[in-house]
């Protein structure tokens, strides 16, 4: 049965002298070598499997081996998310209880001081760990096994754990083959942080035997000198990414790459036929998932985005066509999924799990439609949208209305307790001028929209709390605001 540690022995075999990490220049045959020693030495330091592995680290090659070595072995790598805070970071470690943590040294002082033991290692220790180790055999897995637990992002309320299983990442990593054109020779730029579902986008990457290099963190230079200097021929990005490189007037030799998929939120339609320009001639495409779907659902192709570039701009607002073994539902304007590639656990957490099903079908969350053609349209989330004066408004709608106006450079719309109309709809605006004119931007809303969606309140912020992939936290802002007079 393939799993993500067969894949790890196909690959070292069918590709051994083809290089699986770039920044390294360490071949597919040395890598999964290397790989199997360290499982081999967390197996001596008493770990056994379904045991979690802590990670807080930057996106590198060294976390990747340490992925490897647990899914090689039957462990569970628990990545952690570094931008939350010391308290969030504890909360989560109480949860998963893992067995071992690896940190990297700027990011001791976030762990609990009784974490601080004979169990967790600096990332840089896993050579010492591996030497003089025997490599450990792989571990007898199923599909249906558990491969790694992934903390939610919790943009809608307390981040779960998710069991996602080696079947569920293989299966997505074959769904998205044919939309990314994935080969053997393909290489991967690693920019979405790998506590993020969103990095697992790269196990097809692994599976065909082609190569991986890694983004730490985001910044124009650093990412077209990585994509010139690897010759990288996929990556993801997030929107604001996509902004800042396209704000910077900076270029590289981009003819490498093939596809640049984006996700975490959709982009307008103008934005898009600058992206599509400057990454001419490689394929631009919109993913749609969580992270309990491995992690895409819908794919928006690079055709359609073409097609927006020309002019039918109406296009940007889908979030694409299933994935090939992916089938959607609309419950009261819910979007429920099923398919091979969807979490069916969460750990530690049976209530939630009873919400997030209906037998085989898994609720999204989010509010959307369905067209003739299978294409999704994506309107809300369930819980951003707005009952004001017994109507109901999509936040989304509202905010693609205020982003057509040249003072609006970021906004968010967000429900917030009114005693006469239950909620008001309020807009939370990055300014591009000033002083700011709310009474011109309500007056530009009436003429967009209907007036029980045009803002009752404009509040004015130099930014937005943002996700590690660039999503906005709406729950951070109406948590912020609501004692806001």
């Amino acid at each position: 049965m393939f799993t993500l540690a067969s894949a790890l022995q196909r690959t070292a075999q069918a590709a051994a002298g083809r290089p699986a990490m770039l920044d390294d220049d360490e071949p597919w045959g040395e890598h999964v070598a290397a790989a199997a020693r360290l499982a081999g030495g967390l197996r001596g330091r008493g770990l056994v499997r379904g045991d979690r592995v802590a990670v807080l680290a930057r996106n590198s090659a060294a976390q990747a081996r340490v992925f490897h070595a647990c899914y090689w072995s039957g462990l569970l790598p628990t990545p952690l998310n570094w931008r939350l805070s010391a308290s969030e970071i504890a909360a989560q470690i109480d949860d998963c209880r893992p067995t071992a943590i690896f940190f990297e040294e700027e990011f001791e002082a976030l762990l609990p001081a009784d974490r601080k033991g004979s169990q967790s290692f600096w990332l840089s220790d896993i050579e010492a760990l591996s030497a003089g180790e025997q490599a450990a055999p792989p571990a007898e897995v199923s599909a249906n096994d558990a491969a790694l637990l992934l903390y939610t992002g919790g943009t809608t309320g307390r981040a779960k754990g998710v069991l996602l299983s080696h079947g569920n990442v293989v299966a997505n990593a074959f769904q998205v083959l044919a939309d990314m054109k994935f080969d053997e020779r393909s290489r991967y730029l690693h920019i979405a942080p790998m506590f993020h579902s969103a990095d697992l986008l790269g196990t097809a990457v692994t599976i065909l035997g082609g190569g991986h290099a890694y983004l730490p963190a985001f910044d124009v230079d650093a990412f077209l000198s990585v994509i010139e200097r690897r010759a990288i021929t996929h990556t993801m990005l997030a929107p604001t990414m996509i902004k800042m490189l396209l704000a910077s007037g900076k270029r590289a030799d981009l003819r490498a790459l093939k596809r640049i998929i984006y996700g975490s939120s959709p982009m307008d339609a103008a934005t898009i036929a600058k992206t599509c320009a400057y990454f001419a001639p490689a394929g631009i495409l919109q993913g749609y998932g969580l992270t309990e779907t491995s992690p895409l659902l819908t794919v928006l192709g690079s055709e359609i985005h073409e097609r927006i570039a020309n002019g039918e701009t109406g296009l940007a607002r889908s979030a694409g066509r299933p994935l090939p073994g992916v089938e959607l539902r609309l419950v009261d304007g819910e979007v429920l999924a099923r398919g091979p590639n969807i979490a069916r656990a969460y750990w530690n957490a049976p209530d939630a799990e009873a919400e997030a099903f209906e037998g085989d079908w898994f609720r999204t969350g989010d509010i959307g439609e369905i067209g003739p053609d299978g294409a999704l349209t994506l309107r809300d989330r369930m819980k951003d949208m707005i009952v004001t004066g017994g109507e109901n408004v999509y936040s989304a709608e509202v905010e693609e209305a205020l982003l057509e106006h040249p003072s609006v450079r970021e906004v968010a719309v967000i429900g917030l307790p009114d005693p006469l109309w239950g909620e008001a709809v309020t807009a939370v605006v990055v300014s591009a001028e000033e002083p700011f004119d709310a009474d011109a931007l309500t007056a530009f809303c009436r003429s967009k929209l209907g007036a029980y969606k045009v803002p009752k309140r404009f509040l004015v912020r130099a930014s937005l709390p943002r996700s590690a992939l660039g999503k906005i936290l709406k729950r951070q802002l109406r948590d912020d605001l609501k004692e806001t007079p």
